[in-house]
């Protein structure tokens, strides 16, 4: 099949430290791997199956200038099946390389393959491609029946490594260290849905691209994934994945010779030069749940690894960034029991021979976050990329909440977190010798038409006044970022260098809460929002109501004439979601466990989120009487049905956004947090009291 060009690129604007952000391709297209030389930046992926396009779904691999404004060549790789692409490499010739897996028959393999023709259904493919990016140099199958493709790597001398998982009949050589699927698999009790079958693989291919130097399984009894390969100048190669098999083959100086138990761990394995033997390797993980997904080396030789974890058996580093896994959060559902991911993405450092691990820090939040891909700048400082929910952590990023992708960068010591943004979906990364970051992925939301592929570079220069994230400022468990960023609504603005030392109040002038307080001002586009306080970290704010009817705001703190970097964010606009802003007592003192409200007594509540009001408030409006009322009924439900609602109106005297709740407590005594939903009929929330 011919080499053809991969059409529909445009470049899009880019923010400061955005260098270039590049969507190609058709609809539905998908970026999946990013690879560099010295002149320029590669990228491979996959356009959408289409059987009335006629489309099969073939493999495109890309290459641009390091500018990222000139394509260079674009070629396309296919049969008449689907396949996918999941690892590219460039060797010192400038020739690319893509591993990936495909279903095709009809695939066009090269005249000297090591393997010509489709076994089974659905086989993993490797390919070369001329330093033009004109020629196939050569490109074959392997596999014995159902294979993943998922990492490669090259060596100095063009030799090929290539890693996966297969279920059945994989082509092994006479020399493999593992020549047969592993066996006995004990089950794990308390899990339900873990893989009791397929193994990791491990292939290594000559420079000519015609013959396996070797192939072999990799695995215990159960079930195994093979996540990532690296090349050593020695020809060994080191291969990271997740097991579940307690009797996964380890060696004798493993760091962690034991299954840490749970729902699997990780593992890190070199295979030695001529594949003949297990090297070395090790488990990686705790009692719960560990994932390795990627591996990158410093010029050192050190390793790096990232995944996702709940807690590994190793602990973190002195003054890691984030020293443990975050607490999972709480998901209910009926029918049997299913196992769901909830860890922490991470970076794991270990010195060259992976005797000891000599960083590790967690990044992440409740729920789930997984680190995808990695990689090192010269100076020894990781980069991570992957998924992340809730309130991921962010530093000066481009942007928040805009998909469930993030790309971050941590301090060589692991101790800060230097630079991260949310992203569209982000699948590849690949750091240049210019400390900047390539990524690439998908952009829009899910895998549908209107997706696109993307590439996009990353200038992560520190900035003098750092806008890091947009939070609620409800104590309580709060909504997703567009839910909370609402017109009329009470936010924090959180950052780094954003006002002054001390915490400063905010002012009132002419009956209003006014824009700016001690050289702060908080921009939301083009119109500057009240603030309630203003620090060096932490600035409460009210979300302009210019904002009805938009989908999405760019909001930038001013400090001193200093311009923080902008932050594009959602806006909802599917209704408002209320958020309680405190409880109290009848005294009017906080609520808590050593200070109950009476059974029965009238509690007061503070709510943001309430919506516009009649007659109508206006951007930091004091609110005096006659009070404004809310558009909306307030109900408080408990368990036993609904309580009884005295007041609910704009709180006097506070600023606008801000409403008062007066309701009855429950009568029957408590002696732990008793959850009440408020609801106000466009939205509703959860919150907790003390009663006794």
């Amino acid at each position: 099949m011919p080499l053809v060009l991969f059409a529909s690129i445009a470049a899009m604007a880019a923010d400061s430290a955005l260098v270039f952000d590049n969507r190609f391709g058709v609809s539905g297209s998908a970026a999946t791997a990013v690879a560099l030389d010295a002149q320029g930046v590669y990228v491979a992926g996959q356009r959408p199956f289409s059987p009335i396009a006629g489309s099969s779904g073939d493999v495109f691999i890309n290459k641009w200038n390091a500018a990222g404004n000139q394509l260079i060549y674009s070629a396309s790789l296919g049969g008449n099946g689907t396949e996918r692409v999941s690892g590219l490499a460039v060797d010192a010739n400038n020739s690319a390389y893509v591993v990936g897996t495909t279903s095709s028959i009809t695939f066009p393999v090269t005249a000297n393959a090591f393997q010509k023709s489709l076994n089974g259904t659905v086989n993993a493919f490797v390919a070369k491609l001329s330093a033009d990016g004109k020629q196939l140099v050569y490109a074959s199958l392997l596999g014995g029946g159902s294979e993943q493709a998922t990492g490669l790597a090259v060596d100095s001398s063009g030799a090929a490594y290539v890693t996966g998982t297969t279920l059945t009949n994989f082509p092994v050589t006479a020399s493999a260290f593992q020549k047969t699927p592993g066996a006995n698999c004990t089950a794990q009790s308390g899990y339900f849905n873990y893989p009791r079958t397929g193994d990791a693989f491990v292939a290594k291919i000559s420079p000519d691209g015609g013959s396996l130097v070797y192939a072999s399984y990799l695995g215990g009894g159960c079930g195994e994934y093979s996540s990532g390969i690296a090349a050593n100048a020695d020809g060994t190669a080191w291969v990271v994945g997740s097991t579940f098999s307690p009797n996964f083959p380890v060696t004798a100086d493993a760091l962690q010779p034991v299954f840490g138990g749970g729902f699997g761990d990780g593992f890190l394995v070199r295979i030695s030069a001529a594949g003949d033997r297990l090297a070395y390797s090790t488990f990686l993980g705790g009692n719960d749940y560990d994932q390795i997904n990627a591996i990158a080396r410093d010029i050192s030789g050190n390793l790096y690894l990232t995944g996702s974890s709940a807690g590994f058996s190793q602990p973190a580093s002195p003054g890691a960034f984030q020293p443990r896994a975050t607490t999972p959060c709480v998901q209910f559902s009926l029918g049997p029991p299913v196992f769901s991911v909830d860890g922490n993405a991470f970076v794991m450092k270990l010195n060259p021979t992976a005797a000891a691990v000599t960083g590790l820090t967690y990044i992440g939040s409740p729920c789930s976050s997984s680190g995808g891909a990695i990689g090192v700048d010269t100076a020894g400082a990781p980069w991570i990329a992957g998924f992340g929910y809730g309130s991921f952590p962010m530093a000066t990023p481009l942007e928040l909440q805009a998909g469930t992708g993030f790309i971050s960068k941590f301090s060589s010591d692991l101790t800060q977190l230097l630079f991260a943004t949310s992203f569209d979906t982000v699948n590849g990364l690949a750091v240049g010798a210019d400390g900047m970051a390539y990524v690439a992925g998908t952009a829009g939301q899910g895998y549908s038409a209107s997706t696109q592929a993307y590439l996009a570079k990353i200038d992560p220069a520190p900035v003098p006044i750092s806008l890091d994230n947009v939070l609620s400022a409800s104590p309580f468990p709060s909504p997703t970022q567009a839910e909370m960023l609402a017109p009329g609504k009470v936010i924090r603005v959180v950052g780094r260098g954003i006002g002054p030392s001390v915490r400063t109040p905010g002012l009132i002038s002419g009956g209003a809460v006014i824009t700016s307080v001690a050289g702060v001002t908080v921009m939301f586009d083009s119109t500057p929002a009240p603030l309630l306080y203003v620090s060096s970290t932490e600035i409460g704010c009210i979300v302009p109501y210019s904002l009805i009817g938009h989908t999405a705001t760019t909001v930038q703190v001013t400090y001193n004439g200093v311009a923080s970097n902008p932050v594009p964010i959602p806006v909802s606009t599917a209704g408002i979601t209320p958020e309680v802003l405190g409880v109290y007592n009848s005294d009017f003192s906080p609520n808590s466990a050593s200070n109950p409200a009476k059974a029965g007594s009238i509690v007061t509540l503070y709510l943001t989120g309430g919506g516009q009001t009649v007659p109508a408030s206006f951007d930091g409006e004091v609110y005096g009487p006659p009070l404004p009322q809310l558009s909306q009924t307030i109900v408080i439900q408990a368990e036993g049905g609904p309580l009884t609602v005295t007041f609910a109106a704009a709180a006097y005297g506070l600023a606008d956004g801000i409403f008062q709740v007066n309701f009855q407590a429950p009568t029957n005594a408590l002696n732990s947090p008793d959850g009440l939903t408020l609801s106000t009929g466009i939205g509703s929330t959860n919150f907790w009291i003390f009663v006794q």
